[in-house]
């Protein structure tokens, strides 16, 4: 009972402002207490001020997030990136996912992102790609469906994948599984065991 009264409605609104930015929220929030000051305001009141001071329809938000007993959480459930082996891009063959023969291969990375929404709630995601190099790559995902698959084609291997970067969506159940490092490089051997 304590988590559904408090922690959740703490963690439902810090998603909302981070959703919609911090500016927006306080003004919801101070329209909200100047309009129902010293009333009995019920939760259709501050859904009702919450969407006229946003300029759009929250009901999406607050029918998931705060009226069922549903949950959140997006994972990266895998992240592969390898070199091309040879000419496997003609038309009509599909790109081998190998290691690289030499360590001055240029062959481009074929890299295979797959992510998913396990929890029933559905929430506007961003993904975040990092290169190596340190280049990054942001997807954004209306997270809608159960799953979805980013391939990439780079000069660079991806090193990493993660869904909501910024830690926006304060409901997600399990931060753990939001990122993931693709595999190490393959080790050389240092002589026999």
């Amino acid at each position: 009972y304590g988590f559904y009264s408090y922690d959740r409605t703490d963690l439902t609104l810090e998603t909302l402002e981070h959703l919609l930015g911090e500016p927006m929220m306080a003004r919801i929030m101070r329209t909200y207490s100047e309009r129902w000051r010293f009333r009995h305001p019920s939760s259709d009141d501050f859904y009702a001020v919450a969407s006229e001071v946003a300029g759009q329809d929250l009901m999406w938000f607050f029918k998931s997030a705060a009226e069922t007993a549903d949950y959140v959480d997006y994972e990266v459930s895998s992240a592969d990136s390898r070199r091309r082996e040879g000419d496997a891009v003609r038309l009509g063959e599909t790109a081998k996912l190998t290691e690289p023969k030499e360590p001055g291969d240029t062959a481009p990375y074929d890299s295979v992102i797959v992510v998913r929404r396990r929890g029933g709630i559905v929430l506007p995601q961003v993904i975040e790609l990092t290169f190596e190099g340190g280049r990054k790559e942001r997807v954004n995902w209306d997270g809608a469906d159960r799953w979805k698959r980013l391939t990439r084609t780079t000069k660079d291997r991806l090193e990493r994948a993660e869904i909501d970067p910024g830690h926006r969506i304060w409901l997600d159940v399990n931060w753990t599984n939001n990122s993931r490092r693709t595999s190490s490089r393959p080790r050389k051997s240092c002589g026999s065991p």
